[in-house]
């Protein structure tokens, strides 16, 4: 199997490459043995008692290592023991059971020239005057402990005897051997092969292959994380060739009592005959050239039986309809499968792939038809091993599946026989006839700026893989009449970047590399592809419960300074929950959920020093959901009110767009009413607060609710300090950015702020920096613009409720602010004027405690000569804000 990391270089953004993998020539290319490299008539247990037997003995695989595998790198050498081959085997093995052998295995010396003699009576081979001194399952000798001993007899089958070598101890507890290499073989260089594999030795009662071998390439076994899944994928693939899907192999096919579905030869063999009557007329020449060369790839002749041949003379290209030949799978369990994926009751069978070399045709799925299926001829995105597959692993007469083991396949499944028994061409034009999308294939060239997609499972970003080529298809792959944008005599220049795939573009997963090194993939589950923060535009996360969101239009990232618009967009990965019948996507830590397919939710939100403005699309509940029971579509009721973040930058703020409704979750967002005192005659000393002047300036912090004050300094002589609002232009917690200044203060402001910032101490935090710190992990501090306090990045941090005994002030000296914590540990809900009011209590040259009033204590206002005095009337209690998001109101 080739590597999934060969790939189509796309487009170069911040010095890195956009590449699809599958492109040009990257596909698996299993080369099948010659007849004369398998051993067949390995003898375990009589025919007629193994056909009695059902299969209900799950697979047991037993590996075998070459040395080869202990010098890989101790990296690799772990990968490959302890993740990618013990995951493969236990995949098959739980996935298939076959007939119980309870023998010991031994398998069979190689005889020279490969004549073999059997006397009546005894099931054994004899060689032909020798055996071979090393007995070879592909690049690997097979021990000789697992071996029969050698028999020979004369020239004429006289004479015939054990030789000297005892008899191996051979293989219990298994039903396959898997003789493991890892040779950088020339194999390993043609197209940046990972792995590859085939049978090399096949029991006598039924024909089963028992023995194999599997060879990975150094070169090729990446250890990055994101590349894992695609790795142990491309070895339970070449796996399966062993088993049974190979084109050696297809003739030995048997029905479910035993019986062979095709015809035996006196040797009791299916008939040799040459592959190429199979290949694709282009590959027929190539093929004679090897037969001439003397590397004929004979395979043993199938029946009708398992494999047929079929015309579609309708097959619509741009230059018209033509006749095509199609090899197809029509064993009973396929075809009752096949018919089911795509809902078309008509349907001959399974289709096989006819492009590629000899070992890609007809030993692999139609590229067309069952894109992401595993053992279609290469990966391109999230493979997986499908009911299908499993079908035609039945259809050996050597396994029973276990269905539940099947990986659903959503390619294709349920678009009908139009999409199964035509051309793309075909498919895409009658849909576009409709006014319909062409999914699952597209018509979008790739160009700047990327316009990316979600695949259909919605697991990766993906875009459409249609690509200009070098030179004009040949005219049965021409499948569009025009392309967008594209001059008419180019049309015939464009088609999909996966050539096995009659090269229909469709939207196809990626990779992001840099000097052909893989930075970071598109599929949404892997946190290894989380972008850099600086570049990570439109908010995304990659994690286990992320899925693919559509963007309704270009994002853009704001500054009180500064706006970009980022070019390229489309999708991207977002977390997920599946609750209460509706999808809920979260961004930036704030959930957003989901009343109908296609509402656009406005995103506006605050992240490392930028404001990101954009919107997502709400997918079907039942597509991204199916597991959870939907609730119906409906429109977004008139109380929910998403968050959303704003920029407030004084006279020349740039303000985000107005936002979707909002919704408020158990904590209340952030208000404060700005009502300032203004105009008119102080107060005379001692006379109180007059009710219509009471401070007002209220907020609320999620969780926990505060309340700000600030002081305009001392009067003349006489006079009050009177407590007020904090003026228009500081009404507003906001991220400062890294050119933001303070504004500028007058003297007198500055002499009264020095040593003005309160201090939050742990116990053992006795720091003397006079900055406000939050609790929450981050620990972001407050700055000080004047008389108010910013809230810094991130935007959505929480002050925690406060225990008495966490934290303490300062003592305060006249004209700071202050905000007021509860002591106790439960959030501050809306305050009864007669619980928890706080007051500033003198102590003595230390200037002025925060502490809680007693129930019978009145706030306070400060006098000219900076004492406090109770107010006549409280003031007013805090109340739920009206609208949701950061700002204060």
């Amino acid at each position: 199997m080739r590597s999934p990391r060969a790939a189509l270089a796309w487009h170069l953004c911040w010095g890195i490459v956009v590449h699809m993998a599958g492109a040009h020539k990257d596909h698996c290319v299993h080369v099948h043995p010659r007849p004369d490299e398998v051993i067949h008539g390995v003898h375990i247990e009589p025919a007629h008692v193994m056909r009695r037997r059902s299969a209900d003995q799950q697979l047991r695989v037993k590996l075998s290592y070459d040395r080869s595998v202990f010098r890989l790198s101790k990296e690799k050498f772990d990968l490959i023991n302890n993740t990618v081959l013990p995951q493969a085997v236990q995949y098959w093995e739980k996935a298939l059971r076959v007939r119980r052998v309870e023998n010991v295995i031994r398998l069979n010396r190689k005889c020279l020239d490969n004549k073999v003699f059997y006397k009546k009576g005894d099931p054994l081979p004899y060689c032909k005057s020798e055996c071979e001194n090393v007995t070879m399952c592909g690049e690997v000798a097979v021990p000789t402990d697992h071996l029969q001993a050698c028999r020979v007899c004369n020239w004429l089958g006289r004479d015939c005897h054990v030789a000297e070598e005892a008899t191996g101890p051979g293989l219990t507890g298994a039903d396959f051997v898997f003789y493991i290499s890892a040779l950088e073989t020339d194999r390993c260089h043609r197209g940046m092969t990972v792995a590859y594999a085939a049978h090399c030795q096949q029991e006598a009662a039924l024909d089963r292959p028992i023995a194999g071998h599997a060879n990975l390439c150094p070169s090729s076994i990446s250890t990055k994380q994101q590349e894992l899944q695609t790795l142990i994928s491309t070895v339970k693939h070449e796996m399966l060739h062993a088993l049974g899907f190979s084109v050696s192999l297809y003739a030995f096919f048997r029905d479910k009592e035993g019986n062979p579905l095709t015809e035996r030869g006196e040797t009791g063999k299916p008939l040799l005959n040459p592959a190429s009557q199979f290949l694709h007329p282009d590959k027929v020449l190539e093929y004679l050239k090897q037969i001439l060369a003397g590397k004929s790839l004979q395979a043993r002749q199938w029946s009708d039986k398992i494999i047929k041949t079929f015309q579609r003379p309708g097959w619509l290209t741009a230059e018209g309809n033509v006749t095509r030949t199609v090899q197809m799978v029509v064993t009973p369990r396929v075809v009752e499968e096949v018919r089911r994926h795509f809902d078309c009751p008509e349907l001959e069978g399974a289709e096989l792939e006819d492009q590629g070399e000899e070992g890609t045709a007809l030993t692999h799925w139609e590229k067309r038809l069952f894109e992401n299926e595993a053992m279609t001829g290469t990966h391109t995105q999230n493979p997986v091993y499908s009911r299908l597959t499993l079908a035609l692993m039945e259809d050996t007469g050597w396994y029973l599946p276990n269905y539940e083991m099947a990986q659903p396949l959503r390619w294709g499944r349920g678009l009908g026989c139009q999409f199964a028994m035509n051309s793309c061409k075909h498919w895409m034009d009658m849909r576009a006839a409709r006014n319909e999308s062409p999914h699952p294939f597209c018509n979008k060239v790739k160009r700047d700026p990327l316009e990316t997609e979600c695949t259909e499972d919605r697991n990766s970003v993906a875009l459409c893989n249609l690509v200009q080529y070098q030179d004009r298809l040949p005219a049965r792959y021409q499948n569009f009449d025009s392309v967008p944008q594209v001059p008419s005599s180019r049309t015939g220049y464009y088609g999909g970047s996966v050539i096995l795939a009659d090269y229909c573009p469709y939207i196809q997963e990626f990779t992001w590399k840099s000097n052909n090194v893989i930075v970071r993939g598109s599929h949404c589950s892997f946190s290894e592809n989380n972008p850099d923060e600086d570049r990570n535009f439109a908010l995304e996360e990659y994690a286990a419960s992320s899925r693919c969101f559509e963007h309704t239009r270009l994002w853009e990232e704001r500054t009180c300074h500064k706006v970009r618009q980022w070019q390229h967009w489309g999708s991207g990965c977002y977390r997920h929950t599946c609750l209460a019948g509706r999808v809920h996507v979260t961004v930036a830590n704030h959930t957003y959920t989901c009343f109908h397919e296609g509402q656009e939710i406005d995103i506006s939100l605050l992240s490392n020093s930028w404001l990101h403005v954009g919107a997502i699309r709400c997918p079907r509940c039942s597509q991204i959901c199916p597991d959870m029971e939907c609730k119906p579509d409906r429109p977004v009721p008139e109380t929910v009110r998403y968050y959303a973040d704003s920029l407030r930058c004084g006279a020349g703020a740039l303000a985000a767009p107005a936002a979707a409704p909002a919704l408020l979750a158990a904590a209340w967002s952030l208000a404060l009413s700005a009502n300032e005192t203004s105009g008119g005659a102080a107060p005379s000393e001692g006379s109180g607060w007059p009710p219509e002047q009471a401070p007002e300036s209220l907020q609320s912090l999620e969780p926990l609710l505060a309340r700000r004050w600030a002081t305009d300094g001392p009067q003349t002589t006489g006079g009050h300090g009177t407590f007020r609002p904090p003026g228009p232009a500081n009404q507003q917690f906001q991220p400062l950015q890294p050119t933001d200044q303070p504004p500028q203060q007058t003297e007198q402001q500055t002499e009264q702020q020095t040593e003005q910032h309160f201090q939050s101490q742990e116990p053992t935090d006795q720091s003397p920096e006079q900055q406000f710190q939050s609790l929450e992990p981050t620990e972001q501090s407050l700055g000080q613009t004047g008389h108010n306090y910013q809230l810094l990045q991130p935007a959505d941090d929480q002050f925690q409720p406060l225990k008495q005994a966490d934290l303490q002030f300062r003592p305060l000296k006249q004209g700071d602010q202050f905000q007021s914590l509860e002591p106790t540990d439960y959030p501050l809900q809306a305050l009864d004027q007669a619980e928890h009011p706080y007051q500033f209590q003198t102590t003595g040259d230390a200037g002025f405690q925060f502490h809680p009033l007693e129930l019978t204590d009145q706030y306070l206002a400060a006098t000219s000569s900076g004492m406090f005095q109770p107010l006549p009337t409280a003031p007013e209690t805090f109340q739920p804000p009206a609208t949701g998001g950061d700002s204060l109101n």
